[in-house]
């Protein structure tokens, strides 16, 4: 499925309360999956899903499952339409991009953007995403 008719699945679909987990990895960056809650298409919420470290070497920390991630942790792929704008701005100097999309509603499930150096991009993982029928489920 190419980026346009992933765009163009999701936003046929009128999604606008859903939840999801990211995961992100990056070369000497790790953190636990981060559960990011979206009403009326506005994120309203983000929390470790597990216990684990989260930093670069040397800064690791522990986190508890629950614990309120921080924005800048999360805040640039919070709704689905940030995932696919992240896609979108993939222009050089990032110089490799792949893409794979969720076959029903169209958002991207797996991302890898950046460069061919191992260490100078990051990958994303969605999972388990969950609509919600209304705003206070």
């Amino acid at each position: 499925m190419s980026l346009e008719e992933a765009r163009q699945l999701w936003q046929r679909g009128g999604v606008n309360h859903y939840e999801f987990d990211i995961v992100v990895r990056q070369f000497v960056y790790k953190s636990p999956p981060v559960r990011i809650r979206v009403v009326n298409g506005v994120e309203t919420g983000a929390s470790y899903t597990k216990t684990g470290e989260v930093g670069q070497p040397g800064s690791f920390r522990v986190v508890q499952a629950g614990d309120r991630a921080p924005p800048e942790q999360w805040q640039q792929w919070a709704t689905v339409p940030l995932l696919f704008q992240s896609i979108s701005d993939c222009r050089p100097p990032c110089e490799f991009l792949s893409a794979s999309f969720d076959a029903t509603y169209g958002f991207p499930v797996r991302l890898h953007l950046g460069h061919e150096i191992s260490d100078a991009g990051y990958g994303l993982e969605v999972l388990n995403f969950a609509e919600l029928r209304s705003p206070n489920q």
